[in-house]
């Protein structure tokens, strides 16, 4: 592994972690969910870490054997479902490295349990969440899931998907793509170019007030209209809205009434000129927002569980 990709590696956690730490002990914000978030990302970035060592030692070896790569079992991080090879053997250690946060997470005890003691059974079942849960989730299969480990869907999907997420590649949200939409393979609006999953939070762009969607898998963004809804498409501006919890705030939902669902959105423009914008801690300060969606009866949006 070259130094600038060592330095990445050390310098995302350092940045989000301290931004994830300062929440600790502020009014109106969950100190347990912060914890939890903390130690999820320890052990995903641990998670990454180990896969892009060892992806990189794999590329010293086939240079060194004149091989180009492709032979089974190799264990690069993807960007792509069609290539996610997800060896039983290297999910099971990437559920042993996450098993300490999940343990703790206390608003989910019955269906962690569940979840523990499924997994504990069928260690195969760690494949099928991961598959069924990143890129576009499976809502059909997750259900029948849900049945046979009588774990909730919430659960399985965000479980799922804080697995996945340390199997991509590098972060891509360094650096916005600047077409004002981006379509993934799937055709669908709004959904991430790079993996095909929904935006998970949206901000505002500091320099000219773009929209700017990011991805709640593998830390892509994108430039996308401000007056479209990222999930169906609709352009009704009737149908759509914003809802805040006080004026004052810089963040805010805006949803749509075709689709019943929302996004939560950021201006940088209200931030503090020298205050850096963490998405991943952005989302768990704004957890309030996501039960006043709730009230109003918006679809619950799917977890951000992207790394920075």
């Amino acid at each position: 592994m070259c130094a600038h990709e060592e330095d990445a590696l050390t310098h995302e956690p350092a940045r989000t972690l301290a931004r994830l730490e300062a929440l600790i002990g502020r009014d109106g914000v969950s100190t347990e969910y912060v914890r939890f978030r903390i130690d999820l990302l320890k052990g995903q970035w641990a998670v990454r870490q180990a896969f892009a060592q060892a992806s990189a030692a794999r590329g010293r070896q086939d240079r060194a054997q004149g091989t180009d790569g492709t032979h089974t079992g190799q264990v690069a991080p993807v960007l792509d479902e069609a290539a996610l090879a997800l060896d039983p053997e290297m999910l099971a250690s990437l559920f042993e490295a996450l098993c300490p946060a999940i343990r703790k997470d206390d608003r989910q005890s019955a269906d962690v349990q569940a979840l523990l003691g499924a997994v504990e059974k069928d260690p195969a079942l760690l494949g099928e969440l991961v598959r069924h849960s990143a890129f576009a989730p499976d809502g059909e299969h997750l259900v029948l899931l849900s049945e046979r480990v009588e774990a909730s869907v919430e659960a399985l999907l965000f479980f799922g998907r804080a697995l996945a997420a340390p199997l991509l590649t590098k972060p891509a949200s360094r650096t916005d793509r600047t077409t004002e939409s981006a379509t993934s393979s799937s055709g669908e609006p709004g959904r991430c170019g790079l993996c095909g999953s929904p935006p998970g939070m949206a901000r505002l762009r500091r320099d000219d007030g773009k929209r700017i969607l990011h991805c709640s898998l593998c830390d892509g963004a994108w430039a996308f209209s401000r007056l479209e809804c990222p999930f169906c498409g609709n352009r009704e501006h009737g149908t759509l809205s914003y809802v805040r919890a006080s004026e004052t705030d810089p963040w805010w939902i805006e949803t749509c009434e075709k689709c019943k669902r929302y996004i939560k959105v950021v201006d940088e423009r209200r931030l503090a000129v020298d205050e850096e914008t963490v998405m991943l801690a952005i989302d768990v300060a704004t957890l309030h927002l996501d039960l006043l969606a709730e009230r109003e009866g918006y679809k619950r949006r799917i977890p951000y569980t992207a790394m920075s």
